[in-house]
């Protein structure tokens, strides 16, 4: 049974890809986007984000513990899933990056959008939105992918894109030498948020401290909302992980991060279970984190 539909998603992502590479009209809407400077491949991206801050957040509901929240319009922001619509709802301001790694995360970002009557005010024009290549090997999302072409649709492809190659299966926690280094695609651990996309990917880049929160593995809710727990798009519940090999995954991480001379910190003083993360106060780490990287206008 397995083996008879690990063939048919192969076939279905055999023929997608078909569909990807021969879809001329994408190519050259990227080719457009190439020359507007609209659209960049992730290591270039080395050149404008090295030495940098980031503060990386996921939708958990530590977020919210966060006092003043609204002055991190001046730094650089970076979200998960419909973590941008949430920031500019209840906040104000939209993140200046955008983290994309499977589909539910659009489909539900262009749904509660709709369901908030938001579509139409979100500006992601200064915004990085980090998504797969055609050519990746990702989880059924790619720049040219029918959900996220609606995306861009709905945002008339105004915003900075950003093409990433990965490895979504991932590594072993034994595999150190194959983790936060130069190689390409990018090699992910597949652990909690922080250690699967904030730290591969923000390495990559060359950014120097990720400040993090909204990563809690613990029934937090949302940041806009502590009763709503975490769901698939049909309802069911997310059972959030908190066994032996996710402890295990966030010390091989944290270790693997000082070797390379990242600085990673949590936001978040109890209400997450990252506390293998040395932790700081936000506003000693808005204090010393590098100012907002905005794009020229050619």
């Amino acid at each position: 049974m397995f083996k008879n539909l690990n063939i048919k998603y192969f076939i279905l992502k055999q023929v997608n890809f078909l569909k990807i590479f021969f879809n001329l009209k994408d190519w050259l809407l990227i080719y457009k986007l190439r020359k507007e400077k609209k659209l960049f491949f992730i290591r270039e991206l080395k050149n404008i984000f090295l030495d940098s801050d980031i503060f990386a957040f996921g939708t958990g509901g530590s977020v919210d513990n966060i006092k003043n929240f609204e002055i991190l319009k001046n730094k650089n922001v970076l979200f998960l899933t419909t973590g941008p619509l949430f920031c500019y709802h209840k906040y104000g301001f939209m993140p200046n990056m955008w983290f994309i790694h499977n589909p539910p995360s659009v489909e539900m970002f262009m749904k509660e959008a709709e369901k908030l009557k938001l579509t139409n005010q979100l500006d992601f024009s200064k915004t990085f939105i980090f998504v797969p290549s055609n050519f990746s090997d990702s989880k059924d999302i790619q720049f040219s992918s029918t959900i996220f072409k609606k995306f861009r649709k709905m945002i008339n492809n105004k915003a900075i894109f950003v093409l990433y190659d990965e490895v979504f299966r991932g590594i072993e926690t034994s595999d150190s030498d194959n983790y936060l280094n130069d190689n390409y695609p990018i090699n992910l651990l597949v652990n909690t948020g922080v250690e699967n996309i904030f730290l591969p990917f923000l390495h990559f880049i060359g950014v120097k401290n990720i400040f993090f929160s909204g990563i809690d593995h613990m029934d937090t809710g949302h940041f806009w909302d502590r009763d709503r727990l975490y769901q698939q798009l049909d309802g069911t519940l997310v059972k959030l992980r908190q066994d032996d090999d996710i402890y295990k995954g966030i010390k091989f991480a944290k270790n693997r991060a000082n070797q390379v001379g990242i600085g990673i910190y949590r936001l978040e003083k109890n209400e997450t279970i990252l506390q293998e993360y040395e932790y700081i106060e936000f506003d000693k780490a808005y204090k010393i984190a590098s100012n907002k990287i905005v794009l020229k206008e050619e």
